[in-house]
């Protein structure tokens, strides 16, 4: 991976207004490629390129305190031919850094630099080694800095092993981590299934209980995989060594509505879905989920694909028939920020559309339950109030209303900021016997 050969030639180091000290990292000025190579050879050092832009907060918070210190100093100066390279263009660029604006650009393609700061690092004779991206605090960076001396941890070097088949096995998950988080979502995928299907598959029980191999494979393995059947068969083993309740069955979860159920109703995901169907044929879906991995799983998974769909299709009444059947089936799920969906569900799809007062009722104690898990939520004491109101317990809500009000505004006095109006309005809406929902 070297320099292109046009680069090689007309590259310069980017000028920067940015004043250097004896104090901070020291950045080469007005040195050709070539020169730079040549310095590295002489000095048998490597090569560190700064890629930053103008307008970059996180470049300049680098420039004030991460290359100021001592300690990255020492690391940086010793090993390296450090170089800025201005990613952007401003009407106050100089004529250096103007003559330089191709080979920035170059650059940018050459070695997909889509985000600054981005850090790339060469061997002496121009070869790419290594590459990290975002804003690093002193520790961080020179931790990057040594990754760039080390074979065994240069991303680039990684990733030509990895095409050569010559990567070991317990350096993929890193490898694979790395360019997921350096935007190389492919590269990413196709070093984990090479590491899934050649390594993690063919490990008995005990090995695969470790906490970093089953932390990496869990968001990417498929229902053909070993370890698949593993997380289906011992999920209180793998819960155990990943510390995370539930998490094997909610792994073993998704890729059942992912390969099973969803691939029936839909292509694409999120809002891009688009349904292949006009009506579900909900039965035979079931069944076949339940001959495959039984009645317990399928009825889990079909009720969450229901409240999906019938989302997606905007059918409120059967959006909230689901919502209802596995609130009642598998109880409120008040961990993580779960609650927030539901309070949302039980606000939007129950308050704003029933008139039921059985299930306004029922909502209602859903609501209070949520409310005492998590205080101090102006939203959740905002929508208990709203459905006290709606079933006539107008004394109570006004009550709970003004709890709402009570703590936006403390809320909003501690981010010095206004509180948000709508709960006084409905405040006021509920003291005059006003709807506070739609009523067309």
């Amino acid at each position: 991976m070297k320099l292109i050969p046009a680069l090689l030639v007309t590259l310069v180091a980017a000028i920067t207004a940015r004043a250097q000290t004896d104090q901070s990292v020291h950045f080469e000025q007005n040195l050709a490629w070539q020169q730079v190579l040549g310095k590295a050879k002489t000095e048998h050092k490597y090569i560190f390129l700064d890629c930053y832009a103008t307008w970059c907060a996180p470049c300049k918070e680098m420039d004030k305190t991460t290359y100021t210190d001592s300690a990255v100093r020492a690391a940086v100066n010793e090993r390296f031919i450090c170089i800025k390279v201005q990613m952007d263009q401003t009407p106050k660029d100089n004529d250096a850094v103007k003559a330089w604006r191709v080979d920035a650009k170059t650059i940018a393609v050459a070695y997909d630099v889509t985000a600054v700061p981005t850090f790339l690092f060469f061997s002496s004779d121009g070869k790419a080694v290594h590459k990290a991206v975002g804003y690093k605090n002193a520790y961080d960076f020179i931790a990057v800095a040594k990754a760039a001396l080390d074979p065994d941890k240069q991303y680039y070097t990684s990733v030509e092993r990895f095409y050569s088949g010559n990567c070991p096995f317990p350096m993929m998950p890193g490898l694979a981590t790395a360019a997921e988080n350096l935007g190389q979502a492919d590269l990413s995928a196709k070093i984990a299934r090479d590491y899934i299907e050649h390594y993690a598959n063919h490990l008995d029980d005990s090995q695969l209980l470790n906490n970093e191999l089953l932390r990496f494979v869990m968001s990417r393995i498929n229902s053909s995989d070993r370890v698949f059947t593993f997380f289906l068969q011992h999920p209180d083993q793998v819960d155990h060594v990943i510390k995370m309740d539930g998490e094997a069955q909610n792994t073993t979860d998704l890729i059942v509505r992912k390969e099973f159920i969803n691939s029936k109703l839909w292509t694409g995901t999120g809002k891009a879905r688009i349904p292949i169907v006009q009506t579900p044929d909900w039965d035979t879906i079931t069944r076949a989920v339940s001959l495959k991995f039984g009645d317990d799983c399928a009825e889990r998974n079909l009720l969450i694909a229901k409240i999906n769909w019938y989302g997606l299709k905007k059918d409120t009444p059967n959006l909230i028939k689901y919502h209802v059947e596995q609130i009642d089936r598998y109880g409120l799920e008040l961990k993580g920020y779960a609650w927030k969906t539901i309070n949302n569900m039980i606000y939007s799809d129950i308050f704003e559309h029933s008139e039921d007062k059985e299930l306004l009722l029922k909502a209602a104690n859903w609501a209070e339950t949520i409310m005492q898990a998590h205080p101090g939520y102006p939203e959740e004491v905002d929508t208990y109030a709203n459905l006290l109101y709606k079933i006539g317990r107008t004394q109570e809500a006004i009550a709970e209303e003004g709890k709402a009000v009570q703590i936006e505004e403390a809320n909003a006095a501690k981010r010095n900021g206004s509180p948000d109006k709508v709960y006084r309005e409905t405040l006021e809406k509920m003291k005059k016997g006003l709807p506070t929902w739609e009523t067309n």
